[in-house]
């Protein structure tokens, strides 16, 4: 027997695209939250974002009862009939440091890739913008470079 083939990694990767930090650290991730809600809003208007409510400090009991899922992505868009994405919006800490993905976000977005919805972690909202064009989210404009 290979024992090898039973060993389960406790740090998995993700499945699903991630894009590199774009180095533009200045831009917080609250900054770049604004950008992506207003190019959604005036490029694909006929897209729905909503933003999850999930970081912070709180009583882990009670956020379980209320439905706090640990490493739920920040939005949630919506289009046409039952055409629903996740994205993950990354932004710089005030040290310059890039964010990165947790443990329980990479399980997350593993997740409901493994259930066959698109999903992403992304630092420029232009690229969520052209991810959701590929997609075949219906949009009005292009991004201006």
């Amino acid at each position: 027997m290979n024992w090898s083939d039973l060993e389960t990694r406790l740090d998995p990767d993700p499945l699903f695209y991630v894009q590199r930090p774009d180095g533009l650290s200045l831009l917080s991730e609250d900054d770049r939250a604004i950008a992506l809600v207003s190019l959604v809003h005036r490029i694909a208007p006929a897209v729905s974002i909503a933003h999850v409510k999930n970081e912070g400090r709180h009583n882990h009991a009670h956020a379980k009862r209320i439905g706090v899922v640990a490493g739920h992505f920040d939005y949630i868009l919506t289009w046409d009939r039952a055409k629903t994405a996740y994205v993950e919006l990354k932004g710089y800490h005030k040290s310059g440091r890039p964010g990165a993905l947790s443990a329980a976000q990479i399980d997350w977005g593993n997740t409901k890739y493994l259930q066959g919805f698109p999903v992403a972690c992304f630092f420029s909202p232009d690229k969520v913008i052209d991810w959701l064009r590929d997609l075949g989210a219906p949009m009005i404009g292009r991004v201006k470079a």
